[in-house]
């Protein structure tokens, strides 16, 4: 009884730790702490932004793949290839197709050498 109190007190004391460095770790936005999060995130290949143009394939006027272009939230644009391998899907997971994107859709994209594999809209 007795080690199951002190697993729960242990498990407690664990969970307000995590709270309190959760919060000390945010980005305030003036002292630049969460600069390390957002080179994780472009370390790890994926860039999330707002859509700001979408130009879809049209092979008849010469424009063989698609092309997406976002902005992050410092305001650095990124263009992205997009074949049609790349998998597009809402953030109900419902398959989409390129020109369903909108401007002004927060995504997140992963990406390799500048082509768009996955492109997820979030919400």
């Amino acid at each position: 009884m007795k080690l199951v109190r002190y697993a729960v007190v242990g498990v407690a004391i664990f969970s307000i730790v995590a709270l309190f460095a959760a919060v000390s770790f945010a980005d305030c936005g003036v002292c630049g702490i969460g600069e390390a999060s957002k080179a994780i995130v472009e370390k790890s290949g994926e860039f999330v932004g707002k859509v700001v143009n979408v130009t879809v394939a049209e092979p008849a006027k010469g424009i063989a793949d698609g092309s997406v272009t976002v902005v992050d939230e410092v305001g650095k644009t990124a263009k992205f290839t997009v074949k049609g391998t790349a998998k597009i899907v809402a953030y109900t997971m419902d398959a989409l197709t390129l020109n369903q994107l909108k401007i002004g859709d927060k995504v997140g994209v992963t990406e390799k050498g500048g082509e768009a594999q996955t492109i997820k809209v979030v919400k």
